[in-house]
């Protein structure tokens, strides 16, 4: 027995794999001939490990951009975008990303979709399976440095099922309407990977709207919100609310935004403010164009009172639909932003900002869901 065992882990007609199988090597010889080809066949070797090198990895924190050129034209001959391929740590999963731009599925002629997908890579067989990773792929805001629409896509597939969609993304309406994402016939995204267990309530192919109504947003309705801005003098371009809000239950999908150096005649003397509002969940029920008010206000950081608002309220001359821009050029002169007396809304570089709104229409209540 014992010259048996000896014989199945010294037999020399054994079928093993390369060494350099981790670099993306498939060949299988018998245990007396896998050293020659080790020995001889290091040039491939070598191509494989630069060429494994020269795939970028994204690890944590990290993230990979790429931009979309002449959407308009893709979209219209119902092209199919794929990024170059990209490991998610090192000797991890190869993934890539596919954006149809002119949707797939139930997204088809109407939103723009998009996938994460796992190709076949070298590490596979080391690697733990089923894939349970978030992905983020992320639209990015080409006027400030947030992000308008996130797709948090969570896998949970194995080596035979390797691509997961969001089919309906972002719809091309909203694109057409919004210079934020479409610039001169040109969007960008980003990729990121979150930690396995990032936001697991959330399911493949559901919009994030859905999802962080009862998690994160807020209701504009209930009582004012507040946010700050820190380092005041050194922004030049616009301010967003981290986090967008909605009018009320069922309602608006909004943010307020500032321009810290002005913008259009306020431009570089005054501090403007202004509202934009988001494709939501809700829409189909709201009345449009939106119908209501939005106060601001510049809280005086003293005493509360002296604050100083601005009542935003849409006209028929301009109407607030999605993704349109509705502000007050002169909100506030910078140079009064410093106060006198009691009154002070510039403190250690830092304003706050405080707004509500109040909407005219109600949501169609025989179109509110009970089940969500």
């Amino acid at each position: 027995m014992a010259t048996l065992v000896d014989h199945v882990t010294s037999c020399e007609c054994e079928v093993v794999s390369c060494k350099y199988s981790y670099v993306g090597c498939a060949a299988k010889k018998m245990k007396k001939d896998i050293k020659k080809h080790e020995e001889e066949d290091d040039k491939h070797h070598l191509h494989l490990a630069l060429q494994s090198v020269a795939i970028p990895t994204l690890s944590h924190g990290e993230s990979i951009v790429f931009k979309i050129t002449d959407y308009s034209l893709k979209r219209r001959n119902n092209e199919v975008f794929t990024c170059d391929p990209f490991y998610t740590h090192t000797n991890g999963y190869k993934m890539c990303v596919k954006v149809f731009l002119n949707g797939t599925e139930s997204g088809a002629g109407t939103h723009v979709s998009v996938a994460t997908c796992l190709l076949q890579g070298p590490f596979d067989k080391h690697l733990k399976w089923p894939f349970t990773w978030t992905i983020t792929v992320e639209i990015l805001n080409q006027i400030c440095e947030i992000g308008i629409f996130l797709a948090y896509i969570k896998h949970n597939v194995d080596q035979s099922s390797r691509q997961c969609c969001m089919e309906k993304f972002v719809s091309h309406k909203y694109i057409s309407q919004n210079s934020m994402i479409l610039n001169n016939d040109t969007m960008y995204l980003r990729i990121k990977k979150e930690n396995r267990d990032y936001l697991p309530w959330l399911e493949c192919g559901k919009q994030i709207h859905t999802k962080l109504v009862k998690e994160c947003y807020r209701y504009a309705n209930k009582e004012p919100l507040v946010f700050k801005i820190l380092n005041y003098m050194l922004k030049q371009s616009v301010v967003y609310c981290k986090y967008p809000f909605f009018s009320a239950p069922y309602g608006y999908n909004m943010n307020i935004l500032v321009y810290c150096n002005g913008h259009g005649n306020g431009r570089g003397s005054h501090v403007s403010v202004g509202i934009i509002l988001y494709e939501g969940p809700y829409d189909k029920m709201l009345h449009w164009p939106f119908q209501g008010t939005v106060k601001i206000e510049l809280l005086n950081q003293l005493a509360n009172d002296n604050h100083h608002s601005t009542i935003l309220k849409p006209t028929k001359e301009n109407d607030i639909n999605i993704g349109k821009i509705f502000y007050i050029a002169q909100f506030i002169k910078q140079d009064q932003l410093q106060g006198h007396g009691d009154r002070q809304f510039l403190m250690d570089g830092t304003l706050y900002f405080r707004f509500s709104v109040s909407t005219v229409a109600t949501p169609k209540p025989w179109l509110v869901c009970t089940d969500s």
